[in-house]
Order: structure tokens, then sequence, then C-alpha cells
């Protein structure tokens, strides 16, 4: 009986150790996510992350370029739709803003305005994985 402790207590210990060693390379592929300012941004750890969460049963002939690529298109897609909808919001808002102080017999702030075209022009500058242009606040 004694030796079977020992064969238990060696595999627990394998199991500990991989699991360490899982938790180890976690860490160190979190901290290469995080970047610094002028470091380029590792794509392929996000790509991953979709990744894992996709079905495979019609992925399993597609090469990683390819998916590379694929990811690509549609971040570019998103982006486009991400800068329509910012005009769009700050549009639908300063008419709101514009028929309240009509109401009012009011003249709308053009420092509001202003602020508004500030973000717009910051958000069309800006990358999927960058501020280009600067950054903006957005309320």
């Amino acid at each position: 009986m004694p030796s079977e402790n020992k064969g238990s207590e060696s595999e627990a210990k394998e199991s500990r150790d991989e699991k360490d060693a899982d938790e180890t390379e976690k860490y160190r592929r979190r901290e290469k996510a995080c970047k610094s300012d002028n470091a380029a941004v590792p794509v392929y750890l996000w790509n991953e992350r979709v990744k894992a969460g996709l079905d495979y049963s019609f992925l399993h002939n597609v090469s990683d370029e390819k998916l590379g690529a694929a990811f690509g298109t549609i971040r570019g897609f998103l982006l486009r739709y991400w800068k329509r909808k910012v005009v769009r919001d700050f549009d639908a808002w300063w008419e709101d803003q514009r028929k309240q102080d009509e109401k009012i017999k009011a003249f709308p702030d053009p420092r509001s305005f202003e602020a508004g075209k500030a973000a717009i022009s910051h958000a069309n500058a800006a990358s999927w994985w960058d501020w280009d242009g600067g950054s903006a606040l957005f309320f």
C-alpha cells in the first residue's frame, strides 16, 4: 500500500506542476500583451482569443494567415461602423440640444459643437488599436 500512495502523490505533484506551468505561461503571455508606448500590438494574442471562441468544425482547413487576414477585415468593417456611429450619435445629440434651446429661445453653446467636432476628428483618425490622432472625451 505505501507504494500506491507514493505513486498518487507523484501524480498529484505532476498535476500541480503542470497547472503552475500553465498559469505561468498565461501570466507571461498576459504581460507580453501589455505594451509600452512604441511597442507593436501583439495582434496574434487577440486573434487566438477570438479563435478560442469559434466553432472549429468549419475552420479546420483554414490557415492561421487566412484567419488573421479575415480578422483584420472584420476589424476594418467594425472600425468604420464605430466611426459612423460616433458621427450619427453626435448629430442626434446636437439636434436634440438645438431643439431644446429653440424651445427656450436660446442659442446652442458653440463650445459643445467644437468639442463634438474635435471628438469626431479624433475618432476618424483612430485605428483599431490606437488613438493615432490623439483622444478626446466622448460624453
